[in-house]
């Protein structure tokens, strides 16, 4: 059997490669196995190594990465540490193939390792545009270093075939992470207000944001501050907000958020307390992938802000706002009052796309 060796660093992309990695657990074909490096094993990032193991992998390595002071040089010096450790993990487990996903910067170091040490990688959800953060290089330097390719949309699969001046290993198959709707059972109205403790009678909001990358963190705090006080002025609300991810700056991002005792803040929801809260919410707000890829599905208005999503397809039901007061009140106002009952939100996929990617490396390796 081929050894499939899974790398997986944050949550967000644990959550979409989640039903990929069943799938190869449960496959003849192959022999799966996972190393968890990262936010994942970070208290502050919500320990989300404790959501991989309930859901019943075991990892065969742990690389443990050091809490960041907040400065951008300290990235450099994880990504660094990390190549080498990554190494010595692989070097250990000797995979036929690497599969990774999407455009984190742990990417890079990881990849790097098995491009050097000659394993084939294969990258899911590559050749997608996102402008407004250091993702988008991340996310082509990766697509230049894999051999197959698992783009989301045909639009992609294109962007991919551009870069690499060839057809060859590229597939269009699909968005992952909507497979949990398929797939996972989702938690309840009332489950949800158990367990967050909130009034199931108000209207809930989903709130998600991360650093922009390509500029000040001062400009995205001040973004988040704006939002936050307009949605305080919301009747009948309840807010909940996860923390930002680990890209520099999303520590201050996470500090303004506990401020805020209006709200109720916490590290990480978890791929299915997440998606459950999502389907619930009167609309989601932010600037996470996830309100552009999985909140169409559900037909769930969302508020979009700034750039770190620009040049991804926007469905009907995303409004955007470019992060100013004015138009954060005009974007909330239109999302309160959309209707999506007949919008088609069917680009990124079917809830399959799991499936249609083990089939095909099923029959390709």
């Amino acid at each position: 059997m081929k050894k499939l060796c899974f790398i997986t660093a944050a949550r967000s992309e644990y959550g979409i490669l989640r039903w990929i990695m069943q799938d190869v657990k449960d496959s003849a074909y192959f022999d799966m196995q996972l190393i968890v490096t990262g936010g994942h094993l970070l208290e502050s990032q919500g320990h989300t190594v404790d959501q991989i193991l309930e859901d019943g992998f075991k990892p065969d390595i742990l690389i443990p990465v050091k809490e960041r002071n907040g400065k951008v040089y300290s990235l450099s010096h994880e990504c660094g540490e990390l190549m080498s450790k990554i190494s010595d993990a692989l070097e250990k487990l000797r995979p036929d193939y690497v599969v990774v996903l999407g455009d984190r910067y742990e990417l890079l170091p990881i990849c790097s390792a098995a491009f050097i040490m000659n394993i084939p990688i294969i990258h899911i959800s590559g050749g997608d545009v996102t402008k407004g953060a250091m993702d988008d290089a991340v996310r082509n330097a990766v697509t230049m270093l894999a051999t197959y390719h698992f783009p989301g949309t045909l639009e992609s699969a294109t962007n991919i075939i551009r870069m690499r001046r060839s057809y060859e290993n590229v597939y269009s198959v699909g968005e992952p992470g909507l497979d949990h709707f398929v797939r996972n059972k989702l938690m309840t109205r009332q489950e949800l207000a158990d367990d967050l403790k909130l009034d199931p009678d108000t209207k809930w909001i989903l709130m998600t944001y991360h650093a922009q990358t390509d500029h000040d963190i001062s400009i995205d705090l001040e973004i988040v501050s704006n939002t936050l006080d307009i949605l305080h002025t919301l009747d009948g609300v309840s807010v909940v907000a996860t923390y930002a991810n680990l890209d520099p700056g999303g520590d201050k991002i996470n500090r303004l958020l506990e401020e805020d005792k209006k709200i109720r803040t916490v590290p990480s929801l978890g791929s299915r307390r997440y998606l459950s809260f999502m389907k619930e919410a009167s609309f989601v707000i932010g600037n996470s992938s996830s309100g552009i890829v999985e909140a169409p599905y559900l037909k769930i208005p969302v508020v979009n802000i700034g750039d770190r999503q620009k040049g991804r397809h926007m469905c009907d039901n995303i409004v955007q706002s470019d992060g100013s007061i004015k138009s954060l009140k005009d974007a909330i106002q239109k999302a309160i009052n959309l209707d999506t009952s007949s919008m088609d939100c069917s680009y990124y996929g079917d809830g399959h796309t799991s499936e249609k990617i083990v089939s095909i490396l099923s029959k390709v390796l």
